[in-house]
């Protein structure tokens, strides 16, 4: 439960990003590796999230789909969370 909810507040985005949070915590408590997959860039903020609570991204595109000004944005988000790159997969599908 949200610090805001337990406090008997309405829950809203703080909420969200509380429980992400958590989340990912209890699963890097209990695992070596966690893999999560977020929309792309232009399509959220839960690529930037995410990066900011995780050790590491993996950035995955699309050859032929994604431009190479997408990767860079994207890269500069996960950055900002203090993410380190761990690698660039381009695919064909």
């Amino acid at each position: 439960m949200s610090p805001e909810q337990f406090s008997g507040e309405n829950a809203d985005a703080r909420s969200d990003v509380y429980q992400v949070g958590l989340l990912l915590y209890e699963m890097m408590l209990k695992f070596d590796h966690v893999v999560l997959d977020t929309p792309a860039d232009r399509w959220g903020a839960d690529a930037s999230l995410i990066a900011s609570k995780a050790g590491s991204a993996l950035v995955v595109g699309r050859r032929n789909h994604s431009a190479m000004e997408d990767f860079r944005r994207l890269i500069a988000k996960i950055q900002l969370g203090s993410a380190e790159i761990a690698g660039v997969v381009i695919n064909r599908h």
